[in-house]
Formats: structure tokens, C-alpha cells, sequence
């Protein structure tokens, strides 16, 4: 039977063992490495030896510049601006859209920066051309969602945005002004099946019934339903 001095003397004698297998991590941080508590040929882990990297340090001080990962993903041969956009912004006139080619989410390029954190291209855009990044919304001139041409943004509030998305005529309320009263009275006789619907709302037949009456009237779906639940167009 082992004695309680026994017992604590190996337990001295592992915990020495175990600071002369201390290991470093490889990337340089200076951090212990961690001991790997399996074997994984794939990854290279033995069962009781340090890892080569803590977790999420092996891409540390391997990964290009941002400015190269960047740049070698971008288009120069994009679209011409808009017309509307060009009549709001006449000095992008004639300048192409540069489009980011790389990852992208709702239509904005997404760009892994340095230090591990995902952001839209077009705000790397603005830190290579102007050395930091935005405190504010970065905004489109030429309303391409994946364009980082620095000429085409512009530093801006949501306001900002809202009033450069009206100036262009791409508000989505801003057809209200068309609803006359006479329409809006054909459109609450019209919707009444999706009124009593109650509840059921939500289903199939009265959103097709919305969108039938939206494309009837050429104005959004949800004015249509602002007319009809609160009797007339919020704002008019």
C-alpha cells in the first residue's frame, strides 16, 4: 500500500517531468504550448506531448499583407455607375466600379483583417486610402454593394444613407405620393379578404392577395399593408 509521503513525492516527480516538456508556442507569442490529450496523425498531435500552436495561432505570422490579399481580388473592369447615381454624384462620371471578387454576404465583399476580425470591403477600401478606419458608415456613391473604387464612397450617417437612397429614387415609400385617395379606398375594398383573415395572415393565399394588389397599384407591399391597417399611407 502506497503512503500519503509516497503519494505526494510522485506527484512532485510528475509535475517536474512535466515543466521540462514545456514547449512554446510556435508563433512566436511566448505562451506555453497546450498538451495534446489525444493522438491525431492528421494534425500532428501526440497523446502527452506539447502541441506545436495554441488553438488559433498557427496562421498567426503566415498570412499575407491585407493590402495583397485585398487588391489581388478586386475587378477594375466593373459596371459604369447609374445613371441616377451619376445625376446625384456627377464626378463619378465616366470611373468604372471596382468590384470585390473575394467573399461576400447580402452583396458586400467580406474581408478577414489582420488581427482575425471579418469586415466589408469597402471599409478595407477606406483604411488602404485613407490609413484608418471609419468611425462612421462608409457609404456608396454608385450604389454597387461590392464596390471598394475609394472615389465611388463617401464617410456618412444611416441619415446620410436614407437621403442619398431617396435623392437616387430608390426609396421604397417614396411611390406613396402616387396613391390617391380614391385608391386607397379601391385598395381597402379590394383587401378586405386579407383583413378578416385575422391571424392567418401569414398565409400563402393572403401575402399572394398583398402582392397582387401591390403590383396592381405599382407601390410596395408593405404601403399596401399601411393602408390597409391603418386606413391610409404612414407619412402622407
Amino acid at each position: 500500500m502506497e503512503l500519503p509521503h509516497e503519494f505526494a513525492q510522485r506527484g512532485a516527480m510528475k509535475k517536474t517531468a512535466a515543466a521540462k516538456d514545456i514547449k512554446l508556442c510556435e508563433c512566436g507569442c511566448g505562451q506555453p504550448a497546450p498538451i495534446a490529450k489525444w493522438t491525431d496523425k492528421r494534425r500532428g498531435y501526440v497523446e502527452g506531448q506539447p502541441q506545436r500552436f495554441i488553438k488559433g495561432h498557427h496562421r498567426r505570422g503566415q498570412s499575407r499583407p491585407l493590402a495583397v490579399r485585398f487588391w489581388e481580388r478586386v475587378d477594375k473592369n466593373g459596371p459604369m455607375p447609374s445613371v441616377e447615381a451619376v445625376a446625384v454624384h456627377p464626378q463619378i462620371a465616366g470611373q468604372p466600379c471596382w468590384l470585390y471578387t473575394g467573399q461576400s454576404h447580402r452583396g458586400y465583399g467580406r474581408v478577414r483583417r489582420d488581427d482575425g476580425r471579418e469586415v466589408r470591403a469597402h471599409h478595407v477600401a477606406w483604411f488602404l486610402a485613407t490609413g484608418r478606419w471609419p468611425d462612421l458608415c462608409v457609404l456608396h456613391r454608385c450604389d454597387v454593394r461590392n464596390c471598394v473604387r475609394f472615389e465611388h464612397l463617401f464617410r456618412g450617417s444611416k441619415p446620410d444613407n436614407v437621403a442619398d437612397m431617396v435623392a437616387k429614387g430608390r426609396d421604397r415609400f417614396d411611390n406613396r405620393a402616387r396613391v390617391t385617395a380614391g385608391q386607397a379606398a379601391e385598395i381597402r375594398r379590394v383587401g378586405q379578404p386579407w383583413l378578416r383573415s385575422g391571424r392567418g395572415r401569414h398565409r400563402r393565399g393572403t401575402i399572394t392577395l398583398l402582392r397582387q394588389i401591390a403590383r396592381r397599384f405599382g407601390v410596395d407591399r408593405r404601403a399596401i399593408r399601411s393602408i390597409l391597417e391603418n386606413g391610409t399611407l404612414e407619412g402622407t
